[in-house]
């Protein structure tokens, strides 16, 4: 698995699968990881494993998908960037370090000229956080919230 690219494959006909396009990038894409899909934005979130970071790629052209940035975390939050999720409603993605053991919170938000307006990485209280603790807190929310 250790390659710094993204691979868009068209998959509408399961049994022949086809490689549409792809991008390769060392800077946020080191050991590429963990991927989610924006499919109102046509935006995939890629984490880079040894990068210590989250791509935000642009697939509105399959053939040919455009890095629009991203957010690196020397150790602290992204080490180890391994898992990502995306909450199309928050317009957040969640990024899960392995080596860290930590969650960050990507604030990714969307123009309407589908190009990234703002990328943070934000904690509780701007405090990182264990996924012990991200746990709980989506416990506490669910039961109590």
């Amino acid at each position: 698995a250790n390659s710094d690219s993204l691979a868009v494959v068209d998959v509408s006909t399961p049994t022949d699968p086809v490689l549409r396009g792809f991008l390769v990038d060392s800077d946020y894409m080191d050991n590429a990881h963990g991927v989610a899909f924006d499919s109102a934005h046509n935006i995939v979130y890629v984490t880079g494993l040894n990068s210590k970071s989250l791509a935000v790629v642009d697939v509105s052209d399959p053939a040919t998908p455009v890095l629009r940035g991203g957010v690196k975390d020397s150790s602290t939050y992204l080490d180890g960037a391994r898992g990502v999720a995306y909450d199309s409603a928050r317009q957040y993605a969640y990024v899960a370090g392995g080596v860290s053991k930590s969650l960050a919170v990507v604030d990714v938000v969307h123009t309407d000229s589908n190009s990234i307006k703002k990328t943070d990485v934000l904690y509780r209280d701007h405090k990182s956080f264990s996924l012990n603790d991200a746990v709980l807190d989506i416990i506490n929310r669910k039961l109590f919230g």
